[in-house]
């Protein structure tokens, strides 16, 4: 199977669908969904890089489901804050000069 696959024209190979651009609005939104990411990161001393970047976060404000910062121990980290932030049941906020996360 893998052998027919490689001997298909690059046509026909499978393509993964192009997001359409963000608006200013989503970008905004996009922003507030990296700095979740990379409180997280710090918090849990976690590359940000490995945690989730700006394409996968564009990709969920898109409404992708099958994001990985959905899945396993992700979702754990930054998925439910994520989530919660596009559901409008999530806050941020700055005290003593840190970024906190309400009811995420």
């Amino acid at each position: 199977m893998v052998e027919q696959a490689c001997k298909l024209p690059k046509e026909a190979w499978p393509q993964r669908p192009k997001l359409a651009r963000l608006t200013p609005g989503q970008d905004a939104v996009v922003d507030l969904m990296m700095a979740i990411v990379r409180t997280r990161g710090a918090e849990h001393d976690v590359s940000t890089a490995l945690l989730g970047n700006r394409k996968a976060l564009e990709a969920l404000v898109a409404g992708v489901e099958d994001s990985p910062l959905l899945q396993g121990w992700r979702v754990l980290l930054v998925g439910r804050d994520l989530q919660a932030l596009l559901a409008g049941e999530c806050g941020l906020r700055v005290a003593d000069g840190r970024l906190v996360i309400d009811g995420g």
